[in-house]
């Protein structure tokens, strides 16, 4: 597994405020590989008066493939007099499904349509390039100041 190093330029960052942004930096990134199912395993950080960095070392190359099953309406307001209801429609368009494909499962409230959703795994370097401007803008937008 790769590692990757988010190594951020700035203006001088007041020495009070460096370890709070440097924190930030990595808790950012963590959440970020861990939202996105790149199971980072270590985040070490490193900052100066001009730059902060973040080294996360086990990040996958892409995501995995993801299969799970989506609950949607319950079959009586899914379905009325044996024909698919706007919300038996609604669903199958949500999850991007003919409701050929859909299935009934037993819950403890009752029977409901479900479906399972396929979802392909992309791969880490599209998910930092669309993901990562986002949270260095908020990152930057952050106020540190000394408790």
């Amino acid at each position: 597994m790769p590692d990757f190093l988010l190594e951020i330029g700035t203006e001088e960052i007041p020495a009070r405020m460096i370890g709070g942004a440097a924190e930030d930096l990595s808790q950012r990134v963590a959440d970020l590989v861990s939202r996105n199912r790149l199971a980072g395993v270590k985040f070490e950080t490193f900052s100066t008066p001009r730059r902060l960095a973040v080294m996360a070392t086990g990040i996958a190359r892409e995501q995995a493939f993801k299969k799970e099953q989506l609950t949607g309406p319950p079959i009586s307001i899914a379905y009325k007099d044996g024909m698919p209801t706007p919300a038996a429609d609604a669903f199958a368009k949500k999850v991007g499904s003919d409701l050929s494909q859909m299935h009934r499962i037993a819950t403890p409230k009752g029977e409901y349509l479900a479906a399972w959703v396929e979802t392909p795994g992309r791969s880490a370097a599209e998910i930092f390039a669309e993901s990562l401007p986002k949270e260095i803008a908020d990152l930057l937008a952050q106020k540190y100041v000394l408790a």
